[in-house]
């Protein structure tokens, strides 16, 4: 399909979604999709962009510019996405399209290898919690401070 604008409409409608519907789902009004769909909107951009691929369940990637992966997940009209991004997550997500392939790969890898540390962590420190465990309750007292009066 030629434009983002195009290819928009056809997720959508491959989606089962009517425009008042998929502007609802996106959050934005209906009018502004009939924009895009129309080709009065030059392209989307930052959070619309990544809501629209969300909600249509295709990559940001294929709606700009009708290539790599079309799909990302299957979408029904009667179930919304299985989890919307937070308006963190869309802007972390903003910024790693403004980086080069090589940088987003680099910050990938900071961010899994970020993951490893931390679940090791969690399990050192699980692993810990369960042999220094005291129990709970009275103080410890020395043999010999007990039996002074």
């Amino acid at each position: 399909m030629g434009t983002w604008n195009q290819r928009v409409k056809e997720a959508r409608e491959a989606a089962k979604l009517s425009q008042a519907e998929f502007a609802r789902r996106v959050g934005v009004r209906q009018p502004t999709v009939f924009e895009w769909e129309g080709g009065e909107t030059k392209t989307l951009k930052g959070p619309n962009l990544l809501k629209v691929a969300s909600v249509l369940g295709v990559t940001p990637e294929w709606l700009l510019t009708g290539k790599g992966g079309r799909a990302t997940n299957s979408v029904s009209a009667d179930e919304p996405s299985a989890q919307e991004p937070t308006p963190e997550v869309l802007e972390l997500a903003v910024q790693l399209m403004t980086l080069t392939e090589e940088q987003r790969t680099a910050v990938l890898r900071t961010v899994l290898a970020f993951g490893e540390v931390r679940a090791a962590a969690k399990a050192k420190q699980k692993a810990r919690g369960t042999r220094d465990a005291r129990p709970s309750g009275k103080r410890h007292r020395p043999a010999d401070a007990a039996s002074k009066p």
